[in-house]
């Protein structure tokens, strides 16, 4: 989809649709109550047949592609002037590293990707475990199927690369988390896939989260073993090291963070503290925070308007919410709608993206 209503991408494209429900973010998930009204629910669930989307819908990356080539505007990185890339979701409405999707429709989707160099391509997943035997088996696959070409060659050199430790320059790695236990058993997994950007996607979120650990680099003082930290520079401690601060290495980062409340039929409500602490952990590590929506809901205060419906109508269908896990005062959050809800966090519009 060309222009995408998300707001952290320029495009989302769908190379199949379908999916399974793996954990409580997936609840109310938005992709399977549009594919129970468009296809009554058949590419939902364990053993259901994924839907590949058409010829037609696969060639407009490519035309996304070949327009941002033709581009001539750039942005400033550490390594100099680049062109800009615009930002493609995948996908939407399935997950790319989905066990139960047919390996060949992962080689032709990473043969777009390949392809399309002028994109960054952000691959979402509640998977991430599966990133180096599904690549593995994509690559075994190209290898024994396909005929020899120097576009082939190329195509295979560059997976083998990914799986080997160099990342693609125009692909970014996700996953998303929606509350600390999925935190602790996908960021790790995330942290061993190579990626020149590394993000979290934390929508619905349904609990306070703690990232701080996940903000660390290997990096330590070859001296005592201590981390110093300075904004995204880490320098050799001062306790025991002589001479000027040496800046470390970091690897195995978070580089982005994306935060939001579900929307939809029965969406949860986020308490603000937990969005205000994802936010003040990021601040406090220099890592990128985007706000994205918080939802249906939205912490009432007195005077509070919505547009046109005044006070009264707010409080009407107004209710008190108690997270089980949280331990800060009560608020009263309010249920007007995601359009209504915006996307301020204390009077702020979040929107920061990595370099």
């Amino acid at each position: 989809m060309k222009n995408s209503k998300i707001e952290w991408c320029d495009h989302t494209f769908n190379p199949w649709i379908g999916c399974t429900k793996v954990s409580p973010g997936c609840l109310h998930c938005y992709a399977e109550s549009l594919n129970l009204r468009w296809r009554k629910g058949a590419n939902w669930g364990k053993g259901a047949t994924r839907e590949r989307t058409s010829e037609a819908y696969w060639k407009e990356p490519l035309q996304w592609n070949k327009a941002a080539g033709e581009s001539a505007l750039y942005e400033t990185t550490p390594e100099g002037l680049k062109k800009i890339r615009p930002r493609v979701f995948c996908a939407s409405l399935a997950d790319w590293l989905d066990g139960e999707v047919s390996i060949e429709w992962l080689v032709d989707l990473l043969a777009l990707i390949h392809r399309c160099n002028n994109l960054n391509w952000l691959l979402l997943t509640k998977r991430p475990e599966n990133w180096k035997p599904r690549l593995a088996f994509a690559l075994n696959n190209l290898t024994t199927s396909q005929q020899a070409s120097p576009e082939n060659f190329r195509f295979i050199q560059w997976i083998e690369a990914w799986l080997n430790g160099t990342p693609p320059e125009n692909v970014w790695v996700g996953t998303s988390v929606e509350d600390q236990a999925r935190v602790n058993l996908r960021v790790p997994e995330l942290l061993m896939i190579p990626a020149r950007v590394r993000f979290l996607s934390i929508e619905p979120m349904l609990g306070p989260i703690d990232l701080m650990k996940w903000f660390h680099p290997n990096g330590r003082c070859g001296e005592c073993l201590d981390l110093i930290r300075v904004g995204r520079e880490y320098v050799s401690c001062q306790c025991c090291c002589e001479g000027p601060e040496q800046t470390l290495t970091r690897t195995d980062l978070i580089d982005w963070v994306i935060c939001g409340g579900e929307s939809g039929p029965g969406a949860r409500p986020m308490h603000p503290d937990w969005a205000r602490s994802l936010r003040d952990q990021c601040q406090a590590a220099g890592v990128p925070f985007f706000f994205k929506q918080w939802g249906e809901w939205i912490p009432w205060y007195r005077g509070l308007e919505i547009g046109n419906r005044q006070q009264a109508f707010v409080m009407a269908n107004a209710s008190r919410y108690i997270p089980e896990n949280f331990s800060s005062p009560l608020v009263t959050m309010i249920c007007v709608g995601k359009k209504q809800a915006g996307r301020l966090l204390d009077g702020v519009e979040w929107n920061e993206f990595p370099v």
